[in-house]
């Protein structure tokens, strides 16, 4: 099943769009966590406008200790 999010990053980062329009910096992220055993137990995907990042979606692993619930 397609995943928008991963679409969205994949076709930004094919393009080579840099984000540069009038001075300001946008760029799309993806964050991973792998634990010893090489497997993903937790991510984010967000993106930074200047030097701000928003998170748009956030998962871990269930049974993983959360460093907190900011989001």
């Amino acid at each position: 099943m397609p995943n928008p999010r991963f679409d969205l990053k994949a076709s930004l980062n094919s393009s080579g769009y840099s984000g540069e329009k009038k001075n300001v910096r946008f760029a799309v992220h993806s964050i991973e966590l792998w634990d010893d055993k090489k497997l993903l137990v937790a991510g984010d995907i967000g993106y930074t406008v200047g030097g701000c990042y928003t998170s748009m979606t956030g998962f871990r692993k269930e049974g993983t200790v959360s460093a907190g619930t900011i989001q």
